[in-house]
């Protein structure tokens, strides 16, 4: 198959001796979401760095479009244009004096024309939901906010990759919804590959296709979401859980013997399957 982005046997050790990552296989489709899931120290960050060519790998590869990424600086200014990544906390990404000058940042030093330029910041901004914010100063914004225009900062160099590092974090439920139906929004639209780390495991069979889980820098398991969380005890050995609607239905079935074959992770499904078996 294509894949837009694999990588093959991936490794990694930093200068400290600490093995990050451990023969890491993976791949990434466009029009998909990837879940990246992991305790804390699982290596998921490390990760995302060696895929956006911020790392090296100490062993094996990453390959973008089929073709193993050059770390010339030719190179990865390219993957750089392709692959974006927000990061989890969106200070560390935000440094212009307004929304607008932080959003065009990179996009400017694309090469391309100051009038394609424009269409592509206004649009990511309107994308965004943040058109409105333009003139303020990036210190004045919320915190949602400011995910929001470091998100934006990335859309608009239209990348076909974008890695996101716990995009709900620090947000309230209702930021939470927003930001994730604005980025199945954006895949959905610009047919992007998308991959996301996250601790909320609710929010993973609502928005992901499929998953690989990681302990200890090494890959613990991988599949759909169903696969995945058809085997709780894979899960807890990796210190993570199910949502909290599969804990509940996963209990039924166990301790109270009710008599259904898939484990239902979502609301809707859970409903689905309690009202089947209440007829």
């Amino acid at each position: 198959m294509n894949y837009i982005m694999e990588t093959k046997n991936l490794s990694f050790q930093y200068p400290d001796g600490t093995h990050a990552l451990d023969n890491i296989c993976l791949h990434l489709e466009k029009g998909t979401t990837t879940g990246l899931l992991g305790g804390n120290g699982a290596g998921k960050s490390t990760l995302f760095l060696l895929l956006n060519g911020i790392l090296k790998p100490t062993q094996g590869e990453v390959l973008y479009n089929n073709q193993p990424i050059s770390y010339t600086s030719k190179g990865l200014q390219q993957l750089r244009q392709s692959v974006g990544i927000v990061f989890q906390d969106p200070d560390t990404q935000l440094f212009s004096a307004s929304v607008y000058e932080d959003v065009s940042f990179g996009v400017v030093n694309l090469g391309i024309s100051e009038s394609e330029a424009r269409v592509r910041i206004e649009r990511a901004l309107k994308q965004t939901g943040t058109y409105e914010l333009r003139h303020k100063p990036t210190h004045s914004l919320s915190y949602g906010q400011k995910k929001r225009v470091a998100l934006a900062g990335i859309i608009a160099m239209e990348p076909t990759v974008l890695i996101l590092d716990e995009p709900t974090a620090g947000l309230d439920p209702q930021g939470v919804k927003e930001i994730m139906d604005l980025i199945d929004t954006l895949k959905q639209n610009l047919n992007m590959a998308i991959i996301i780390a996250t601790h909320d495991m609710d929010l993973v069979p609502l928005y992901c296709d499929y998953l690989y889980v990681l302990k200890s820098g090494q890959l613990h398991t991988s599949g759909t979401v169903s696969d995945v969380f058809s085997q709780p005890h894979i899960l807890e050995t990796a210190d993570l859980c199910l949502p909290y609607v599969g804990q509940l239905m996963y209990v039924l079935k166990e301790k109270d013997h009710l008599a259904f074959t898939n484990l239902p992770v979502t609301v809707q499904d859970a409903r689905k399957t309690l009202l089947s078996l209440l007829k």
